[in-house]
């Protein structure tokens, strides 16, 4: 199992090839046409949703209410990105928190899906 991530953090670019580069933009979760959710293994994997908001701060849904975690260390989250023309991109992200405050982040891509 695993749990969600969604962010409106305004994560870094990621380079998928020399022509084509993926942009996130703050509290843009839709990419291609398709609404970005990340997974994450990180955590206790019972498909709990957390939330990376605007200003770095990581919070839980617990029922109707997000509450600030005080999570410490690193956590890793991925997604597919398909691409229109079929096939798409895997993505990995790679964040760094203090007291539920992220400190540092980076992405990449780790690989191109093939269309078929």
């Amino acid at each position: 199992m695993f749990d969600y991530i969604r962010t409106n953090y305004r994560l870094p670019n990621i380079e998928v090839s020399e022509d084509l580069t993926l942009v996130f933009n703050a509290g843009n979760t839709k990419h291609f046409g398709y609404e970005t959710e990340f997974q994450t293994k990180d955590f206790n994997k019972v498909l709990d949703q957390y939330l990376i908001t605007s200003h770095g701060v990581l919070f839980i849904r617990e029922g109707l209410a997000n509450i600030e975690t005080h999570h410490t260390g690193n956590i890793s989250f991925c997604t597919v990105v398909p691409h229109p023309s079929g096939g798409g991109y895997f993505i990995e992200y790679h964040a760094k928190f203090s007291d539920g405050k992220l400190i540092e982040i980076g992405g990449e891509c780790i690989r191109a899906i093939k269309n078929g």
